[in-house]
């Protein structure tokens, strides 16, 4: 039977740096104001990647700008699972997961907006 719902679990390991600043003009604001996204790793095979809809298993470090540790799976213990598409992440890690392979690792620089939840 096929199910509704598509499960992909990711062993992937992201490292996410908030990038929290002020910015000094509106025009430095536009270029800072993107995630940008690293591959550190690529997965060893990539038949599928992570797409909406899926439910995925992570790792997470994040970090803000000045090196202060602000979340951490491993010392949890516990990997984070989350369902793509449904924001129960913030917006950047969420953009930043999509498309990724199974093993895969990734460097995430999330811009404030990108990292606030929204409520709900």
């Amino acid at each position: 039977m096929k199910r509704m719902l598509r499960f992909l679990i990711l062993s992937v390991f992201i490292s996410i740096i908030l990038f929290v600043s002020t910015y000094a003009n509106e025009e430095e604001d536009n270029n800072k104001s993107e995630l940008k996204i690293s591959v550190l790793e690529p997965g060893a095979s990539c038949e599928r990647t992570a797409k909406f809809n899926d439910i995925v298993k992570i790792h997470v470090e994040g970090f803000l700008q000045d090196g202060q540790k602000i979340e951490s799976s491993y010392e949890r213990g516990k990997p984070l699972f989350f369902q793509l598409g449904f924001g129960q992440v913030v917006k950047g890690l969420e953009d930043g997961v999509y498309d990724m392979c199974v093993g895969e690792k990734r460097k995430l620089i999330i811009p404030p907006h990108l990292g606030i939840r929204e409520p709900g």
